[in-house]
């Protein structure tokens, strides 16, 4: 879960440079906003800052992320127990249109698997997050986020 935090921390930290946030204000704010939220906040951005340099970059970045948050949710949301030899055993329960009843397990090269895996994770949302600058609304007619405003004149 730790690891997992420490992506979570990176979306964060995009979001408070992104609209420019004193710490105090960014932590209420990414408080109030669900893990995948953030993740569409800040690969939007990341999306309308790139000259298309990182597209790639950022598209696996997100769909790394998207995977870890599965094995998080297996962690967060299932019974476990030890399993032979030296492993652990979830017992994942979920229900999307019907009952799905699963047992994961994970050996100990499993686990450091996915440990490396959230590490990397992190480690290429932190450059991308780099590289965000905040947003700076205009008043630019030229771009159609703004021709909404052409019918209050």
């Amino acid at each position: 879960m730790h690891l997992f935090a420490q992506i979570e921390g990176e979306l964060d930290i995009a979001i408070g440079k992104l609209f420019e946030l004193e710490k105090d204000n960014s932590l209420i704010l990414t408080a109030s906003i669900d893990f995948f939220k953030k993740c569409n906040i800040v690969k939007t951005a990341l999306n309308a800052q790139d000259d298309g340099s990182k597209e790639k970059a950022i598209r696996e970045a997100f769909s790394d992320v998207a995977r870890v948050n599965d094995l998080r949710q297996i962690v967060a949301h299932s019974m476990f127990e030890g399993h032979a030899p030296d492993g652990v055993e979830f017992r994942r329960n979920t229900a999307k249109g019907a009952l799905k009843k699963e047992i994961v397990a994970w050996s100990e090269k499993d686990c450091d698997a996915h440990f490396i895996k959230m590490e990397q994770v992190r480690r290429d949302l932190h450059f991308l997050v780099q590289k965000i600058a905040p947003y700076k609304p205009s008043l630019d007619f030229s771009d159609p986020r703004n021709s909404m405003y052409l019918g209050m004149f």
